[in-house]
């Protein structure tokens, strides 16, 4: 199952974090990406330049591991656990 969610900080809460949690139970391992659409919307439009520095800059970024936040589902699990208490 895939699922995208469109929100503003606002709405992202401890709620929704559960919710989430019920929807994908019978999952082993799930992946959540979060980027925000005020910089490069997939609804504005780009040159291919742009686009082509975009990609380069991301390339950087996982080659040299900058801007790159991971977690296991037990550390998701613990986080999501910490904030209901």
């Amino acid at each position: 199952m895939v699922t995208t969610l469109n929100l503003t900080p606002d709405e992202l809460t401890v709620e929704l974090l559960e919710q989430i949690k019920q929807m994908f139970s019978a999952s082993k391992h799930i992946e959540i990406e979060i980027r925000s659409l005020s910089e490069n919307s997939l609804y504005d439009k780009e040159t291919k330049e742009e686009y082509k520095e975009r990609i380069l800059k991301a390339i950087d970024n996982v080659e040299n591991k900058k801007k790159i936040v991971a977690f296991t589902e037990n550390e998701f699990t613990e986080l999501t656990d910490n904030l209901l208490k």
